[in-house]
Protein backbone atom coordinates (compact mmCIF):
# COMPACT_ATOMS: atom_id res chain seq x y z
CA UNK A 1 0.00 0.00 0.00
CA UNK A 2 1.43 3.34 -1.08
CA UNK A 3 0.34 6.60 0.54
CA UNK A 4 1.40 9.50 -1.63
CA UNK A 5 2.05 12.95 -0.19
CA UNK A 6 -0.26 15.58 -1.56
CA UNK A 7 1.45 18.12 -3.76
CA UNK A 8 0.12 21.39 -5.12
CA UNK A 9 1.00 23.44 -8.16
CA UNK A 10 3.24 25.49 -5.85
CA UNK A 11 5.50 22.46 -5.12
CA UNK A 12 7.96 23.04 -7.93
CA UNK A 13 11.37 22.05 -6.56
CA UNK A 14 11.37 18.56 -8.07
CA UNK A 15 13.22 17.27 -5.02
CA UNK A 16 12.54 13.63 -4.19
CA UNK A 17 9.60 13.21 -1.83
CA UNK A 18 9.19 9.64 -0.63
CA UNK A 19 5.74 8.17 -0.15
CA UNK A 20 4.82 6.07 2.85
CA UNK A 21 4.84 2.43 1.80
CA UNK A 22 3.48 -0.54 3.74
CA UNK A 23 5.67 -3.37 2.43
CA UNK A 24 4.28 -6.09 4.74
CA UNK A 25 2.05 -8.02 2.31
CA UNK A 26 4.51 -7.58 -0.57
CA UNK A 27 7.42 -8.78 1.58
CA UNK A 28 5.44 -11.82 2.71
CA UNK A 29 4.65 -12.79 -0.89
CA UNK A 30 8.22 -12.23 -2.10
CA UNK A 31 9.71 -14.12 0.82
CA UNK A 32 7.56 -17.11 -0.10
CA UNK A 33 8.42 -16.83 -3.81
CA UNK A 34 12.16 -16.29 -3.41
CA UNK A 35 13.10 -18.06 -0.18
CA UNK A 36 10.63 -20.95 -0.25
CA UNK A 37 9.94 -21.52 -3.96
CA UNK A 38 13.39 -20.37 -5.17
CA UNK A 39 12.20 -17.87 -7.78
CA UNK A 40 15.22 -16.12 -9.24
CA UNK A 41 13.60 -13.01 -10.71
CA UNK A 42 10.47 -10.92 -10.54
CA UNK A 43 8.96 -7.93 -12.33
CA UNK A 44 8.56 -4.72 -10.38
CA UNK A 45 5.72 -2.43 -11.38
CA UNK A 46 6.63 1.26 -11.07
CA UNK A 47 3.65 3.56 -10.51
CA UNK A 48 3.56 6.38 -13.01
CA UNK A 49 6.03 4.74 -15.39
CA UNK A 50 3.67 4.65 -18.34
CA UNK A 51 4.31 1.91 -20.85
CA UNK A 52 3.12 0.28 -24.00
CA UNK A 53 3.90 -1.94 -26.95
CA UNK A 54 4.73 -1.48 -30.58
CA UNK A 55 0.97 -0.99 -31.05
CA UNK A 56 0.23 1.78 -28.55
CA UNK A 57 1.52 3.48 -25.43
CA UNK A 58 0.39 4.89 -22.09
CA UNK A 59 1.83 8.25 -21.11
CA UNK A 60 3.49 8.50 -17.69
CA UNK A 61 1.21 10.08 -15.08
CA UNK A 62 1.62 9.88 -11.31
CA UNK A 63 -1.10 11.05 -8.94
CA UNK A 64 -2.48 13.22 -11.72
CA UNK A 65 0.87 14.84 -12.55
CA UNK A 66 2.39 14.44 -16.03
CA UNK A 67 6.04 13.44 -16.41
CA UNK A 68 7.13 16.94 -17.44
CA UNK A 69 6.06 18.47 -14.10
CA UNK A 70 8.26 18.95 -11.04
CA UNK A 71 5.53 17.31 -8.92
CA UNK A 72 5.78 14.11 -10.97
CA UNK A 73 9.58 14.17 -10.71
CA UNK A 74 9.40 14.58 -6.93
CA UNK A 75 7.01 11.67 -6.46
CA UNK A 76 8.68 9.41 -9.03
CA UNK A 77 12.16 9.96 -7.61
CA UNK A 78 10.90 9.46 -4.08
CA UNK A 79 9.19 6.17 -4.92
CA UNK A 80 12.16 4.93 -6.96
CA UNK A 81 14.59 5.64 -4.14
CA UNK A 82 12.35 4.05 -1.51
CA UNK A 83 11.82 0.97 -3.68
CA UNK A 84 15.50 0.51 -4.49
CA UNK A 85 16.49 0.93 -0.85
CA UNK A 86 13.86 -1.57 0.31
CA UNK A 87 14.89 -4.16 -2.29
CA UNK A 88 18.55 -3.74 -1.35
CA UNK A 89 17.77 -4.02 2.37
CA UNK A 90 15.87 -7.27 1.75
CA UNK A 91 18.59 -8.67 -0.55
CA UNK A 92 16.24 -8.73 -3.55
CA UNK A 93 17.66 -5.98 -5.76
CA UNK A 94 19.49 -8.46 -8.01
CA UNK A 95 16.29 -10.44 -8.65
CA UNK A 96 14.06 -7.45 -9.43
CA UNK A 97 13.61 -5.97 -12.89
CA UNK A 98 11.36 -3.40 -14.51
CA UNK A 99 9.63 -4.48 -17.72
CA UNK A 100 7.43 -1.60 -18.78
CA UNK A 101 7.48 -1.49 -22.60
CA UNK A 102 7.10 -4.47 -24.94
CA UNK A 103 8.85 -4.71 -28.30
CA UNK A 104 9.14 -1.02 -29.17
CA UNK A 105 9.12 0.04 -32.80
CA UNK A 106 11.75 2.59 -33.88
CA UNK A 107 9.08 5.32 -33.56
CA UNK A 108 8.89 4.45 -29.84
CA UNK A 109 12.62 4.65 -29.09
CA UNK A 110 12.62 8.27 -27.88
CA UNK A 111 9.65 7.55 -25.59
CA UNK A 112 11.33 4.40 -24.26
CA UNK A 113 14.63 6.17 -23.64
CA UNK A 114 12.88 9.02 -21.81
CA UNK A 115 11.28 6.44 -19.51
CA UNK A 116 14.59 4.68 -18.94
CA UNK A 117 16.23 8.05 -18.18
CA UNK A 118 13.59 8.77 -15.51
CA UNK A 119 14.00 5.30 -14.06
CA UNK A 120 17.81 5.43 -14.06
CA UNK A 121 17.72 8.77 -12.23
CA UNK A 122 15.20 7.55 -9.62
CA UNK A 123 16.51 4.01 -9.04
CA UNK A 124 19.87 3.53 -10.76
CA UNK A 125 20.46 0.08 -9.24
CA UNK A 126 17.21 -1.40 -10.53
CA UNK A 127 17.52 -3.66 -13.60
CA UNK A 128 15.82 -2.19 -16.67
CA UNK A 129 14.62 -4.91 -19.07
CA UNK A 130 13.53 -4.39 -22.67
CA UNK A 131 12.22 -6.94 -25.18
CA UNK A 132 14.28 -5.67 -28.09
CA UNK A 133 17.58 -6.43 -29.78
CA UNK A 134 20.51 -4.08 -29.32
CA UNK A 135 19.85 -0.93 -31.29
CA UNK A 136 22.16 2.12 -31.21
CA UNK A 137 19.26 4.42 -30.28
CA UNK A 138 18.49 2.29 -27.20
CA UNK A 139 22.01 1.91 -25.80
CA UNK A 140 22.13 3.35 -22.30
CA UNK A 141 18.49 2.47 -21.56
CA UNK A 142 18.10 -1.22 -20.80
CA UNK A 143 20.53 -3.10 -18.62
CA UNK A 144 18.84 -6.40 -19.49
CA UNK A 145 18.15 -6.99 -23.17
CA UNK A 146 15.65 -9.64 -24.26
CA UNK A 147 15.49 -10.03 -28.05
CA UNK A 148 13.53 -12.61 -29.99
CA UNK A 149 16.06 -15.39 -30.71
CA UNK A 150 16.71 -14.69 -34.42
CA UNK A 151 17.38 -11.01 -33.55
CA UNK A 152 20.14 -11.91 -31.09
CA UNK A 153 23.45 -10.52 -32.37
CA UNK A 154 26.44 -12.09 -30.61
CA UNK A 155 28.81 -9.24 -31.49
CA UNK A 156 26.43 -6.54 -30.24
CA UNK A 157 25.75 -8.62 -27.13
CA UNK A 158 29.48 -8.93 -26.41
CA UNK A 159 29.82 -5.16 -26.59
CA UNK A 160 26.91 -4.57 -24.20
CA UNK A 161 28.08 -7.32 -21.84
CA UNK A 162 31.43 -5.54 -21.64
CA UNK A 163 29.43 -2.53 -20.41
CA UNK A 164 27.90 -4.69 -17.65
CA UNK A 165 24.58 -5.45 -19.30
CA UNK A 166 22.91 -8.86 -19.50
CA UNK A 167 20.92 -10.82 -22.04
CA UNK A 168 17.90 -13.08 -22.08
CA UNK A 169 16.02 -14.08 -25.20
CA UNK A 170 12.57 -15.36 -25.90
CA UNK A 171 10.23 -17.05 -28.30
CA UNK A 172 6.65 -16.03 -28.96
CA UNK A 173 4.64 -16.50 -32.17
CA UNK A 174 8.03 -16.43 -33.88
CA UNK A 175 10.57 -17.68 -34.71
CA UNK A 176 9.67 -20.71 -36.78
CA UNK A 177 12.12 -23.45 -37.78
CA UNK A 178 15.07 -23.74 -37.76
CA UNK A 179 14.88 -21.92 -34.40
CA UNK A 180 13.73 -23.58 -31.20
CA UNK A 181 10.16 -22.69 -30.34
CA UNK A 182 6.81 -23.61 -28.88
CA UNK A 183 5.08 -24.95 -31.97
CA UNK A 184 3.21 -28.25 -32.07
CA UNK A 185 4.01 -28.73 -35.74
CA UNK A 186 7.77 -28.74 -34.99
CA UNK A 187 9.79 -31.68 -33.66
CA UNK A 188 9.50 -32.20 -29.89
CA UNK A 189 13.22 -31.52 -29.46
CA UNK A 190 12.67 -27.89 -30.51
CA UNK A 191 10.26 -27.41 -27.62
CA UNK A 192 12.75 -28.87 -25.15
CA UNK A 193 16.01 -27.34 -26.37
CA UNK A 194 15.08 -23.66 -25.96
CA UNK A 195 14.62 -24.15 -22.22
Amino acid sequence: VVRWPELSAADTTGAAIEPTVDWEAWDRALTAAIDERHANSFVVDIPGMGGGTYIDRREPVLEGWAADTPQYRSLFRGYGRALQRHLADRGWLDEAFVYWFDEPAPRDYDFVMAGFDRLREAAPGLTRMLTEQVEPDLVGGPTLWCPVTPSFDAEAAASRRAAGERFWWYVCTVPKAPYAGLFIDHPGTALRVWL
